[in-house]
């Protein structure tokens, strides 16, 4: 079969039910944590997951989210608040999360989402519910 460059071959979306999940250490947690099935040996993968999160904690802890694809880390994404006057993030940053991955073949790849405290204290809350992961697939 002949693909055009960048044509979408397959478009996968999974979604969640494990509720509100909690991190509070600096240990990296999963929470997405897919199979998928390429169907070309020879394609880039498309890797986006979405969520809804809070964070509580004092102004100091820094957190980060990471895409993972066979135990590998593709992309991540930090928050550090900046402690000075008008200074600050406490949203939007660690989620959405997405990059492109160079597929090279059709073996299953084993997909994560993930996140952890960098330092100081705090809590990070996930509604899986509300999220969603979804992988599309492009021939190259």
């Amino acid at each position: 079969m002949i693909f055009i460059d960048n044509q979408l071959l397959n478009t996968q979306f999974y979604t969640f039910s494990d509720g509100v999940l909690i991190n509070d250490n600096t240990s990296f947690m999963d929470f997405a944590s897919v199979s998928y099935t390429p169907v070309s040996a020879t394609s880039k993968l498309l890797i986006e997951y979405h969520a809804a999160y809070t964070i509580s904690s004092g102004m100091v802890s820094s957190w980060r989210s990471k895409l993972v694809i066979d135990g590998d880390q593709i992309t991540w994404r930090d928050q550090t608040p900046v402690t000075s006057e008008g200074g600050g993030t406490r949203s939007g940053v660690l989620f959405p999360i997405s990059m492109v991955y160079t597929n090279s073949n059709i073996t299953a790849r084993t997909i994560k989402a993930q996140a952890a405290r960098l330092d100081a204290e705090g809590t990070l809350s996930v509604d899986t519910i509300s999220a969603y992961l979804r992988v599309s697939e492009f021939a190259m």
